[in-house]
């Protein structure tokens, strides 16, 4: 991949390996760009049959169109690792880490008038599937999440002469948001499946804010939370050139109560390379 163009200069330097060894194989990449900002990223990946990973990072400053304290840095991390411990089990752990700083000297009125004022943003997102064949007729599924992030802005008086109005603000968000969804899959013969799951979901905010004024100072706090259990049922089948699926929930919500939806599909193969395809079901009570 090339580099934006800035001006008049550009260059770019990209550097790729790989290299197979003993069953194994390796593989890396880099990648820099040069026109005042910095634009690189860097890949390394293993393959080692039954086990594989990849990590890849990424740092990018680009310059914002004001001279006065507007530039932005954003760095990213992500990495994948699949294993197979054995014939009948696999594993997908994943990762992403995010960390940006945003620096932008304008007001509320677009006036370029703010020396320090920036936004931080880190967030941590947190992946592992695993699924283990049991028997010829039945397998277990795994899945957890997480995502972690957090970030605000700050902006402290400009000098020792900005005491008028607000000369201060600073505010900071918290939100976490985890997951985990397990499901028992049970195949009855060749043309149906049974599947019955849990889920359970949890989420968090918390936020605060603070501000100096020559009215005084002022301050708010939020601290909302929510969970959510679940389970599920569904029967997928086959006859002859028809698929038809029903499946049925119960939720448990903590802010919006229990219910229950289902749903209803078919599919037909009128002829090769066409289908007709139909579905229904009720829409949960609550609002995204």
């Amino acid at each position: 991949a090339g580099c934006a163009r800035y001006g008049s200069a550009r260059w770019a330097v990209r550097v790729t390996d790989s290299r197979r060894a003993r069953g194994s194989r390796v593989g890396a990449g880099a990648r820099a760009c040069a026109h005042g900002p910095v634009d690189a990223d860097a890949a390394v990946g293993v393959e080692r049959r039954p086990r594989a990973g990849s990590l890849a990072a990424r740092r990018y400053t680009p310059a914002g169109r004001y001279a006065l304290n507007n530039d932005y840095d954003n760095r990213v991390l992500g990495g994948r690792l699949h294993l197979v411990p054995d014939a009948r089990t696999t594993a997908d752990f994943t990762l992403r880490s995010t960390d940006a700083d945003y620096h932008f000297p304008t007001d509320g009125a677009g006036n370029v008038v703010d020396h320090d004022q920036h936004q931080v943003t880190r967030v941590l997102t947190l992946g592992l599937a695993a699924e283990r064949r049991l028997s010829e007729r039945v397998g277990l599924k795994l899945a957890l999440a997480s995502n972690a992030g957090n970030g605000g802005i700050e902006d402290g008086p400009d000098g020792p002469g900005d005491t008028v109005g607000v000369f201060a603000y600073h505010s900071r968000q918290d939100i976490v948001r985890r997951g985990a969804d397990g499901r028992l899959s049970v195949w009855l013969g060749r043309r149906s499946t049974l599947t019955l799951g849990g889920a359970f979901e949890e989420q968090r905010a918390v936020a605060s804010s603070s501000a100096e004024s020559d009215f005084g100072p002022y301050g708010d706090t939020t601290d909302v939370s929510r969970q959510n259990w679940a389970g599920y049922a569904e029967l997928a089948s086959t006859i002859g050139g028809l698929d038809l699926t029903a499946g049925t929930r119960l939720d448990r919500n903590e802010r919006f109560g229990d219910f229950v939806t289902w749903r209803g599909g078919a599919s037909w193969a009128l002829a090769p390379g066409g289908r007709v395809s139909g579905s229904a079901g009720p829409a949960g009570p609550w609002a995204a």
